[in-house]
């Protein structure tokens, strides 16, 4: 899991604690961008749950989880659900079945909350390892990062606005985090220089997807034992990639040679000579419930 990032102290009195549990995903890539952006706000993310696989997730685990919020006396939690193969209406029912009994059991414990349910056949941001979303971090806080996590970001910050009644308006919300953002003053620590290689296409076509359990695998691998070793993908599901475009920005320290075998990277890119269909991140989100 990447190291905290270094933030200036916020001039806002943080008032409010405030939690977020992911299932089937990667939570610490989302909290990485949240915690600063939310500080800025008078909000403190400090509960966070990670689960990988949403089969690990079940109703007794929702029950704990609800009894630690109520103890450590947290504001409202966002459930971010992510389905793989979410066209299997078979995992979409299965998951909506699951987010309405989130719903209806921090209802009946009135915690304010709200339960997204996004596309997990879609890898977030372009950044794989410590080092490389530490600088995504960067980029998104001064406006300059992959749309698809800012977006997302912003969805999950004025949630937390809203449920926290920092904002009431989703529209206001949403303007004041982007305000905070292009001002460019969420100042984080300045990163080590990694030397940049690139990776170029071998092929021509449109991605078709990525094989995320490689993507996963190598995030892991570079967390757990690389952590100056990071890639940027410069093309993902949907995009045209002509023979010889780079694919991947790949950093390392000064000296260090790459660990992993560029052939493994070229085999993340599954691609095909038309273009997949459109695929949306978030898919739904169930009404908010907001509780004193």
């Amino acid at each position: 899991m990447p190291s905290p990032v270094s933030r200036r102290k916020s001039t806002v009195s943080v008032t409010k604690n405030v939690a977020l549990v992911s299932i089937g995903s990667v939570e610490e890539k989302l909290a990485l961008v949240l915690s600063p952006l939310l500080l800025s706000s008078g909000l403190e993310l400090s509960f966070c749950k990670n689960y990988p696989d949403p089969r690990d997730l079940t109703a007794e685990i929702i029950h704990e989880i609800s009894h630690q919020l109520q103890q450590i006396k947290m504001e409202c939690v966002i459930f971010d659900i992510r389905i793989h193969e979410w066209k299997n209406t078979t995992h979409l029912k299965r998951s909506r079945a699951f987010s309405q009994y989130i719903h209806d059991h921090c209802a009946d414990l009135r915690i304010s909350h709200s339960v997204i349910l996004s596309n997990g056949d879609l890898y977030l941001g372009n950044a794989l390892g410590d080092y490389a979303e530490k600088r995504e971090v960067r980029d998104v806080l001064k406006g300059e990062g992959p749309l698809d996590l800012t977006k997302f970001v912003l969805e999950m910050g004025v949630d937390f606005l809203l449920l926290t009644r920092k904002m009431k308006q989703r529209i206001d919300a949403k303007q004041s985090l982007r305000d905070k953002i292009i001002s460019g003053k969420l100042s984080l620590s300045r990163l080590d220089i990694s030397e940049r290689t690139t990776l170029t296409s071998s092929t021509e076509g449109y991605v078709h997807h990525l094989v995320l359990d490689k993507l996963q695998s190598i995030r892991s691998f570079f967390h757990s034992t690389h952590p100056g070793i990071g890639l940027f993908l410069k093309k993902k599901t949907g995009d045209w990639v002509a023979k010889g475009d780079t694919i991947v920005d790949m950093y390392c320290p000064k000296g260090q040679k790459m660990p992993v075998e560029e052939e493994t990277f070229q085999r993340m890119f599954v691609m095909d000579n038309m273009p997949p269909p459109f695929q949306p991140l978030l898919l739904e989100r169930m009404e908010l419930k907001i509780y004193d």
